[in-house]
């Protein structure tokens, strides 16, 4: 059994294996892994597979601070990308913004351009909104309450620190944000629930928190404590330090009545003794005078 399975084994860490800067890549094995969406290639972290099937020096990075697999010194940090322009999920170089419509990677608001369309119908003063990457094309949230809307639900797999799986939903939409959030069975925007109203996600909820089926309190909301609780916190302080106080107070004086009973029984136990000696030398006395 063993010897069969260690063929199977060598296979496996050959195909997990990277191929290292100017080794031979397959473009068409770029892809995004299925759990965590992360982009992979033939390439090593150094690296991404060129169109001549050539794994190449990274050309960008999308993260401001470097990220410890890909520094080496042998090729450089890869640099930013400039003000106009992105760096692709394969960092084989900056490229120009994507317009309206144009397709993008999954998750990369960053590579559309945010110019928004004109206004639409009475809006008089200009769309409100963005350009976000959703079902892989750049598209304007700028759907209004009430306006059809297009949802993009991902599923991403994780572990806990238990080791136990689990599933996370991200779902985005192209309403106004901020504003609305689109219902699934409409497929329309509807207006954002306020505290203690009915929900089912967070994304109902203009505090992106929903509890137990209800809009709860934002996560990061500053909490401001009145100001009767600090007097209420003072008096307990010092009802708590005065009754400290008076327990230390009885407890010495108890110790002290304690103390004063065992000073007379020993005295008392003293005076017994002396009175027994000094009959018990008179009476000596007297059998020697006889």
């Amino acid at each position: 059994m063993l010897f069969l399975s260690l063929p199977l084994l060598i296979l496996t860490l050959i195909a997990q294996a990277k191929v290292p800067v100017y080794g031979p890549c397959v473009l068409s094995h770029n892809h995004l892994k299925p759990s965590t969406k992360e982009f992979v290639s033939d390439c090593d972290a150094f690296g991404y597979c060129a169109s001549n099937g050539t794994c190449l020096p990274r050309q960008c990075r999308k993260d401001l601070y470097v990220l410890a697999s890909i520094r080496n010194s042998t090729f450089g940090i890869p640099p930013m990308c400039q003000p106009g322009s992105y760096c692709p999920d394969d960092a084989s170089g900056c490229l120009p913004l994507v317009t309206l419509g144009g397709a993008c990677e999954l998750n990369r608001d960053d590579e559309c351009d945010q110019t928004l369309p004109p206004p639409h119908g009475a809006d008089k003063g200009g769309e409100q909104g963005r350009v976000i990457c959703l079902l892989g094309s750049c598209t304007p949230a700028i759907a209004h309450i009430g306006q059809s809307c297009m949802i993009e639900n991902t599923t991403y797999a994780g572990y806990d620190s238990s080791g136990t799986g689990f599933n996370l939903q991200i779902v985005r939409d192209d309403c106004i944000p901020q504003q609305g959030f689109c219902n699934a069975t409409s497929a329309t925007c509807q207006d954002l629930k306020v505290s203690e109203e009915p929900c089912e996600e967070d994304r109902e909820c203009t505090s992106a928190n929903c509890v137990q089926g209800v809009c709860g309190q934002p996560v990061n909301e500053e909490t401001r404590i009145q100001s009767w609780i600090y007097v209420l916190v003072a008096f307990g302080m010092a009802g708590a330090m005065a009754g400290v106080l008076a327990g230390l107070i009885w407890l010495h004086k108890k110790n002290e009545e304690a103390n004063q009973s065992r000073m007379e029984e020993y005295y008392r136990q003293q005076a017994i003794y002396q009175l027994y000696r000094a009959s018990s030398v008179n009476s000596q006395g007297s059998i020697w005078k006889k």
